[in-house]
């Protein structure tokens, strides 16, 4: 399940076990055998001599390896009645006996190893160490070599014939490296060079052992004694079951672990490099071989070569044959459209081809990029720019979320915390609540518009609206995600997503067309989903919870229409249960107020499941936006409701401004995991958390009524400047693809990146550029053609009541002049992993007021 609150959980924890790895470094300068549970695990040797500018000190010693300089020596003695061995360089003609793999091997491995050290003592300066200039690049790959190869290469003597070949030949190419790169053949550097090692800035974090995925994938060896491509793995591996076995002498062994204190379930993970002709089974038996003696295992292999020849699955038949016979269509309805309008026959809009003409890619763009710029007091034009707005914080709230594993700084990442101002990320979620409320709005709006033009409720055309206008574009993002989406992604990360993403999607693709998703997140493990992701589109958890509450509307609002006072009250007493309920269930369970920053993954757990994702707890702005909407609806016909004061309207934005800012910043005392951080009292989180959602909604509700009454001033201006318009009839499409697209790159992310605010905001604009432009295709596939051929099957001779000169945000198939009752597909919601998940998501109504 895409829960980017665990993704933070996980940070937290690394960063205080980085606290403790600072406090033992020196123990390390003074000498002193270190522990794993004190320092690492694993630390290589090559985390001080693989960086080009490592600091060297006199007093510096390594912790002690498998493979220190004098077990090498050791290793050279024991086979020294089987090696011939002669001063300086050996001949390696006079090579052991090649069919004895073992004996080879050792003799290989033992002059590679008399190599290094003969480097070393010759080139050693007063500090000890050799200095990392550029022109000792071979001696490095061969030391880091030495230093990395039982936990990143297989085993030869156990591999298959072709394995052991290539690998024997990388062996002999590293002891004549320096004539082979003299020759401009790099391969073997190239090679060891691509594994993930440590670098700088291991005490913020830098743990993440990606390696160079493009450097190892590129590498093409063909001569006489190997032929071969690069193959790039990425294992995990964390605890294994059974730590019966479990030595000292797993001290020894150089593993690119993190720090024994992190969580079992938390996987570590780094990258190898090694010839294609070895499979990944031959290089999960070497490395648990040598990770068992520490209690570890691994949980993955994932390997990949540069352009792999695999067949297509059945799924991604299905998905290149029904896209590219939809593309058709497309191009077909387009080039009949162009063809009759060109010649002015208007004859193909009468007839059958009707129907294939709401495919034209022409005139659904045409209505899509409309700008109105007349005035109209029946549009609610501030809308739109509060819904691409808000649209924009889900993804912003998504990449700070999403993109935390990546962090080359994770240690930092609390420092980031702190400030105030970071409130308006941690409280991301608040944006879920400003597309409830305006869901219930335009809902109300719509509804009541009906029923005052036609008299009566049709409940089946209201459900089959709703279905029409949020299904198409759901089920054809899940079709592409599930089919061909495996396709596009690539680099180091491309298997996790196929093996756990794409796994998830193909199995659960149907959570998220039932609109249920909410109400099974919290049992994901009994349905035995615990090594998949959850849906293709986990964000659509609000589509559930949204079509819940509107399946129930008609019963809160059909009163209010038939009798007015009474209908008040009913309505009234769902919204004070509304903010009664979330309080009584926080009081009740002890749970967070709202989502929190937090290590504490239970209590996220149990806060997330018993409210964040129910509709019982997510009501209050919902209700609200009913509110809003009949308070509009009533204006409309009774303007003196609209009639305020000088002293109203600025009490009324103080107010509203006062709210807002009081529930973001409010409880940033709280929201912060740094040591020493109060605790909010159970009476705080019981009035916060039943309130807060619906006092944000209020603060909104006010800005847009104040702007469509004429009150709003440079707010008004803003938000309703018709350069919103078409980016607000994406919302609906960029809600539904931003998430899919932002685990896309992740997973094609070939490096770890530095986490700054800065950079969180430049990677949103870009993916924010990406979203448009796909959501701008959905659009065109699914949304506008459906939208028209609703008008034509459903509606096809609705009666004019009054010309309409503006066009409606939602009104995408065609400039309607009628009153009929078009809604809006709309909403972006969110909830971030250290604030949940952050999701948009859409709603059916007008955005235009009854005439």
């Amino acid at each position: 399940m895409a829960r980017c609150w665990v993704h933070v959980i996980a940070v937290c924890v690394l960063v205080n076990t980085l606290a403790d790895f600072s406090e033992c470094v020196p123990a390390l300068h003074e000498g002193k055998k270190v522990g794993v549970h004190e320092l690492m695990k694993a630390v290589p040797l090559s985390a001080g001599l693989d960086r080009p500018y490592a600091p060297t000190r006199p007093d510096f010693n390594p912790l002690p390896t498998k493979h220190s300089n004098a077990q090498q020596k050791q290793h050279v003695e024991s086979h020294k009645g089987n090696l011939v061995m002669q001063e300086g360089d050996p001949d390696l003609s006079k090579s052991p006996n090649e069919e004895d793999p073992m004996e080879e091997l050792a003799y290989l491995h033992a002059l590679l190893a008399s190599q290094v050290e003969n480097a070393r003592t010759s080139k050693e300066n007063g500090f000890g160490l050799p200095l990392p200039l550029p022109e000792m690049k071979e001696e490095y790959t061969r030391r880091s070599f030495l230093n990395l190869v039982p936990l990143y290469l297989p085993d030869p003597v156990r591999a298959n014939p072709e394995c052991r070949r290539d690998l024997q030949a990388l062996y002999r190419s590293l002891i004549a490296l320096e004539e082979l790169v003299k020759n401009g053949t790099l391969w073997p550097m190239q090679m060891v060079d691509s594994w993930g090692k440590f670098a700088d800035g291991m005490l913020v974090g830098n743990l993440n052992l990606m390696g160079f995925f493009g450097e190892c994938v590129r590498i093409s060896v063909t001569q006489d004694d190997a032929d071969f491509r690069g193959q790039y793995c990425y294992l995990n591996y964390g605890a294994a079951k059974n730590t019966s076995n479990v030595t000292d002498e797993w001290q020894e062994i150089r593993m690119p672990l993190v720090s024994t204190r992190l969580p079992n379930s938390l996987l570590i993970a780094y990258a190898t490099c090694m010839p294609s002709t070895c499979t990944s089974d031959e290089l999960a038996d070497t490395v648990n071989e040598a990770l068992a003696p520490a209690g570890y295992e691994l949980k993955m292999t994932q390997c990949q070569v540069e352009h792999p020849q695999h067949a297509l699955s059945s799924e991604e038949i299905f998905g290149i044959v029904f896209f590219s016979v939809l593309a058709a269509v497309l191009v077909a309805a387009t080039i009949l459209d162009v063809w009759d309008q060109y010649f002015n026959h208007q004859r193909l809009q009468t007839g059958p081809a009707k129907y294939l003409l709401v495919f034209s890619v022409s005139h659904n763009l045409e209505k899509l990029f409309h700008l109105d710029t007349t005035k109209n007091p029946g549009t609610i034009s501030c809308i739109h720019g509060i819904r691409f707005l808000s649209i924009c914080w889900v993804v912003l709230g998504h990449q700070y979320v999403y993109s935390v594993q990546l962090a080359s700084n994770p240690s930092e990442l609390f420092e980031l915390t702190k400030p105030a101002a970071f409130q308006m990320i941690a409280n991301g979620d608040l944006s879920v609540d400003t597309f409830f409320l305006l869901s219930g709005t335009l809902v109300c709006l719509s509804l009541m518009r009906e029923m005052s033009r036609t008299g009566r409720f049709n409940p089946a055309l209201y459900y089959l609206h709703r279905i029409i206008r949020l299904l198409p574009p759901i089920a054809m993002a899940d079709a592409f995600l599930a089919t061909v989406s495996g396709l596009l992604v690539t680099g180091p990360l491309a298997g996790i997503y196929r093996s756990f993403y794409l796994k998830g999607c193909r199995h659960s693709w149907w959570m998220d067309v039932t609109f249920i998703s909410n109400l099974l997140f919290p049992y994901l493990e009994d349905m035995g989903k615990t090594n998949e992701g959850a849906t293709c589109l986990p964000h659509c958890w609000y589509t559930g919870v949204d079509t819940q509450l509107y399946i129930l509307v008609p019963l809160v609002l059909l009163p209010l229409y038939y009798r007015k006072k009474q209908g008040r009250l009913w309505l009234s007493f769902w919204t004070l249960a509304s903010l009664v309920v979330p309080g009584a269930i926080i009081g009740a369970y002890d749970l967070w107020p709202t989502s929190m920053i937090s290590t504490d993954t239970e209590a996220s757990l149990q806060y997330n499941y018993k409210v964040y994702l129910t509709p019982w707890c997510r009501a209050g702005p919902y209700l609200v936006g009913l509110w809003a909407g009949y308070i509009l609806h009533t204006a409309k016909n009774s303007p003196q409701y609209s009639k305020l004061s000088a002293r109203q309207v600025w009490a009324g934005w103080a107010a509203a401004t006062g709210v807002a800012l009081a529930v973001v910043f409010g409880i940033a005392r709280y929201n912060n995991p740094s040591p020493g951080t109060p605790q909010m009292s159970l009476t705080e989180a019981v009035l916060y958390g039943g309130l807060h959602r619906a006092a944000w909604a209020v603060a909104v509700a006010w800005i847009i009524l104040a702007c469509h009454w004429g009150y709003g001033g440079p707010v008004d201006w803003f938000l309703s400047h018709p350069c919103w318009q078409p980016l607000s009839r994406l919302t609906y499409c960029i809600y539904l693809s931003s998430l899919p697209i932002q685990f896309a790159l992740q997973y094609s992310t070939v490096r770890p990146h530095y986490y700054t605010n800065l950079a969180k905001i430049q990677e949103t604009c870009g993916v924010l550029f990406i979203v448009i432009l796909v959501s701008i295709a959905l659009t065109l596939v699914s949304e506008s053609p459906i939208l028209r051929l609703e008008k034509l099957i459903l509606r096809p001779s609705t009666p004019k009541i009054q010309e309409e000169t503006t066009m409606r945000p939602d009104d995408l198939p065609s400039v309607s002049t009628s009153t009929d009752t078009d809604e809006c597909s709309e909403n972006g919601r969110s909830e971030t992993g250290s604030h949940g998940d952050q999701v948009p998501c859409t709603s059916d109504s007008s955005m235009r007021e009854q005439s």
